[in-house]
Parts: structure tokens; C-alpha cells; sequence
């Protein structure tokens, strides 16, 4: 029983990953029910994420939000608390869709404190971005860089350099918030320097106009009329 619960509920991600979501979602009820037979609480928290995210996906974000908190209602008095962080963190990213920054912020802590905990460092880095851009949207713009900063140092010691791009990005976009527009126009072209390496298109486009917009705002309109 225990394998086909696992079963059904990896059909459920691989029909999400398809967007099919009535047969997601069919597939991980079909999980759930048997995985409560079972009683093991992790495999029971982790298909109850999994229906969460269907919803999230599709908005429904009051469904997903009610299955978020039963999967981590689902760990209490389990020592593995693996997924607890990803329940945090997706807790998170409804509120801060709908704007409601505050708790966004209580519940990327709490998926930070998870993984601190548990030392796992490539989560870290995107606990300490989303935490940088919530502080961002409420203007927070020195406690933004902050965490900018420590999601960057991660991704460099990890080598991931598109989420490196996407860093010196952000770090560029605040220190113009700031008005430091030198120090803008330094990362933005550290971004462009990776984003030419990758010829990740997208990116490239994005790092062209910061550049112009900061080039044009501190006078250097030679510059800006190149890119």
C-alpha cells in the first residue's frame, strides 16, 4: 500500500507538471487515502502539500492555503520535518500575492528557520530572496539589500549562476531605489556579463533596459542610447 500511495501521488506531480490538474489532483487523492490508511504522517504531510499546490497554481488560494496548514498540522510530533520549510514558503507566496506583506514575512522566516536548521543551503538562498523582495515592496530598501546580499553569496558558492544574475539584478534595482545610481549601474552589468555567458535571452532584455534607465538618469545619455 505504502508503494502505491507513493505512486499515485508522483502521477498526481507529473499531470501538474502537465497542467492537467483534475487528473493531478485525482492521483493525489488517491495518494491521500491511501497514505492515511498507512498512518505515516511525513508520506500523509507531503500529499497534502502536493493537493495544496494544485490549488495554489489555479489561484484557489483559500483551498490551497487550508491544505498548506493541514500538511504541517500533519508533522506535529514527527522529528523529520522534511517539507515543513516548502509549506512555510508557499504559505508565504500566497499572502504576498495577495499583499498582505506582513504575514508573507512571518511565514518566509519561519521556512528560513527550518532550513537553517537543517543546513540546507540552496533553499536558504531563495528564503533570503523572497525575504529581500517583500522587504523591497514595502520600500524597505536598506533591510532589502540585506538579504540580497545572502541569497547572492549563496548561489555564487553554489555556482548557480542564473539565480546569480537574477541577484545582482536585484541588488542593482534597489541601489537605484536608493538613488546610488553608480553602484546600480555596476551590478546591473555584472547581471549582463552572466546573462551573455548563458545567452539567456529573457534576462538579457531585462538587463539592457536597467542599464539605459540608469545610465539616462545619471547623464551618461551616450550610454544609454546604445542599449
Amino acid at each position: 500500500p505504502k508503494g502505491r500511495g507513493k505512486g499515485f501521488n508522483g502521477l498526481g506531480v507529473l499531470y501538474w507538471r502537465k497542467s492537467n490538474y483534475a487528473k493531478a489532483m485525482e492521483n493525489h487523492l488517491k495518494s491521500l487515502e491511501i497514505r492515511e490508511r498507512v498512518g505515516n504522517k511525513l508520506d500523509i504531510s507531503n500529499t497534502l502539500r502536493s493537493i495544496g499546490v494544485v490549488y495554489h497554481v489555479q489561484s484557489k488560494n483559500e483551498k490551497a492555503l487550508e491544505y498548506y496548514f493541514k500538511s504541517i498540522a500533519a508533522l506535529e510530533g514527527v522529528k523529520n520535518k522534511k517539507g515543513l520549510a516548502s509549506s512555510y514558503n508557499n504559505i508565504g507566496a500566497i499572502y504576498e500575492n495577495q499583499g498582505d506583506y506582513s504575514r508573507a514575512l512571518d511565514y518566509y522566516f519561519l521556512a528560513l528557520k527550518v532550513n537553517e536548521e537543517s543546513g540546507n543551503r540552496i533553499k536558504l538562498s531563495s528564503n533570503h530572496l523572497n525575504i529581500g523582495n517583500i522587504y523591497w515592496r514595502q520600500s524597505n530598501y536598506e533591510k532589502a539589500l540585506e538579504y540580497y546580499f545572502k541569497s547572492l553569496d549563496l548561489y555564487r558558492s553554489a555556482g548557480f549562476k542564473i539565480e546569480m544574475a537574477r541577484s545582482y539584478n536585484n541588488i542593482g534595482s534597489t541601489y537605484y531605489e536608493l538613488n546610488q545610481y553608480d553602484q546600480a549601474l555596476d551590478y546591473h552589468f555584472k547581471a549582463l556579463k552572466i546573462r551573455k555567458e548563458l545567452k539567456e535571452k529573457d534576462g538579457l532584455a531585462k538587463s539592457y533596459n536597467n542599464i539605459a534607465e540608469n545610465s539616462d538618469v545619471i547623464g551618461k545619455n551616450e550610454s544609454a542610447i546604445e542599449y
